[in-house]
C-alpha cells in the first residue's frame, strides 16, 4: 500500500498515518511484494455494533473473530459491551494471542464511507503553505471547519500555464475516529496506522 503522509494523531510518541487502499496497485511489482513479507499485520474494523479483527495477507483479509458491542453506545471513551470492558478485553487478548499477533503492526480501518473526498483547485503559491491553506478554507469545501476534522491532502495536479494546482483533500470528523481510538486503546490496542478502505471516489 502507499502511504499518503499526515500527522493524524500524536500520543505516546507515535504518529497514525493515512494508508490509501486504493493506491497499492500504483506501486511497483517488486514494492508490493516487499511489503507483504513485512511485519504481521492485525486489521481492526469498528461500527457502531460490533468490532472485527483479521490478519492482513497482502490485499486480502483473513478474519480472525469479532467483539460485540453495546447497542446504543456512541463511544463516549469506554469500550462498554454485552459483556462488560473486562470481559472485552480478555476476549480481544484470546482473538490476537490465538493468532499468534500479539507483536503485529495494529491497522485501524475506516469505511470509504466515513470518508470525505474533495478535489480542491487553488492558486500554485499555495504550494508553500497548503495544509494552512486547506484548514483555513476547510468550510468552503467542506460541510465541517477545521478544528472539528482530521485531514490530509495529496497535489494531484499542477498546471503551470494557468499557475493552478489540483489537491486531493480527505476529510474525517474527529469525533468518528476519536470513538474508534477510545475503543481500540481501551483494549489494550497500540495503534500505528490508520486504514482508509474503497477506491478513488473522486
Amino acid at each position: 500500500m502507499a502511504i499518503i503522509p499526515a500527522s493524524f494523531r500524536q500520543g505516546a510518541a507515535r504518529f497514525l498515518r493515512w494508508w490509501g487502499a486504493e493506491l497499492w496497485a500504483c506501486l511497483p511489482a517488486e514494492l508490493r511484494e516487499t511489503a507483504r513479507r513485512g511485519r504481521q499485520r492485525l486489521v481492526v474494523e469498528i461500527t457502531e455494533s460490533k468490532a472485527t479483527f483479521s490478519e492482513a495477507r497482502g490485499k486480502h483479509l483473513k478474519r480472525l473473530g469479532a467483539v460485540t458491542l453495546e447497542s446504543g453506545k456512541s463511544g463516549d471513551g469506554a469500550a462498554a459491551g454485552n459483556e462488560g470492558a473486562d470481559a472485552q478485553r480478555a476476549m480481544v487478548a484470546r482473538i490476537i494471542d490465538n493468532a499468534g499477533m500479539r507483536s503485529a503492526q495494529v491497522a485501524l480501518r475506516l469505511p470509504r464511507g466515513q470518508v470525505l473526498r474533495r478535489v480542491v483547485d487553488l492558486p500554485a503559491a499555495a504550494a508553500e503553505n497548503l495544509r494552512e491553506v486547506l484548514g483555513f478554507e476547510m468550510d468552503r469545501h467542506t460541510p465541517f471547519k477545521a478544528q472539528e476534522v482530521y485531514y490530509d491532502y495529496r497535489v494531484k495536479e499542477v498546471d503551470p500555464q494557468r499557475k493552478r494546482l489540483k489537491v486531493d483533500l480527505v476529510v474525517i470528523p474527529r469525533g468518528v475516529v476519536d470513538r474508534m481510538v477510545r475503543i481500540a486503546e481501551a483494549w489494550g490496542l497500540d495503534l500505528d496506522v490508520v486504514e482508509v478502505t474503497g477506491g478513488d471516489s473522486g
